[in-house]
């Protein structure tokens, strides 16, 4: 008989299905293909009611459980390397495979998804979103879940900000907001281009040009 996991991610919910002699790295390349997460990352679930790791095996029950992404940069010298993310920032071809920023990105999931999960507004607005934005940004910026982010640390966000539902920022590059700044529901923000040139596209260049929003607008 099959065991079914359904998986949360971010703001990705799958399932996956395994019949019991399937082998525990068959297990975790499964799950690695459904998320799209790199051969290299490495992970753990846990089940969806409680912060304890479940061992990955065959063994493990059908249910729900929440995919948490195991970070351990002392030891990894491909993540010293700062240098595709000082181009991304300045907007220069830079490579978005680079193991740094895929660890960023997929660190930066994990607090969204506990941000869109969260019920308490006070909560989500006054704690967790100061771990997503930029830390210097005002006090209590105001985005309505579902929000979604590529790396947050290049949003900065000046005082009396409101994003209503669904806002989206692919902060490639730095997005500076203004004072009193207010999003209808569904508003993208898109740094992030890609080469014209199909030779650069398919090496995995990317470009990334930084936004400026200035005091008082409204985007709807």
């Amino acid at each position: 008989m099959a065991t079914t996991l359904t998986i949360k991610f971010s703001s990705c919910v799958r399932e996956v299905e395994f019949y019991p002699n399937t082998t525990t790295e068959d297990i975790k390349s499964t799950i690695r293909a459904v998320f799209s997460l790199p051969s290299s990352c490495t992970f753990h679930l846990s089940p969806s009611n409680s912060s304890k790791t479940t061992v990955i095996s065959s063994s493990i029950p059908s249910g729900e459980y929440i995919l948490n992404i195991d970070v351990d940069v002392a030891n990894k010298d491909d993540l010293k390397d700062e240098t595709q993310k000082e181009l991304m920032i300045k907007g220069e071809a830079y490579i978005s495979g680079d193991p740094l920023l895929v660890r960023d990105r997929l660190l930066v999931r994990q607090k969204i998804a506990r941000f869109n999960s969260c019920l308490d507004p006070a909560l989500r607005n006054t704690h967790l979103i100061k771990d997503i934005v930029n830390p210097l940004s005002a006090e209590e910026p105001h985005f309505e879940p579902p929000f979604q982010v590529d790396y947050g640390y290049n949003i900065l966000v000046d005082s009396g900000f409101y994003a209503n539902f669904g806002c989206v920022i692919l902060d490639c590059a730095p997005v500076k907001i203004g004072k009193n700044v207010q999003f209808a529901p569904g508003v993208h923000l898109y740094t992030a281009w890609h080469p014209l040139n199909a030779a650069l596209r398919s090496n995995g260049s990317e470009y990334a040009t930084g936004i400026t929003i200035g005091d008082n607008v409204w985007l709807g």
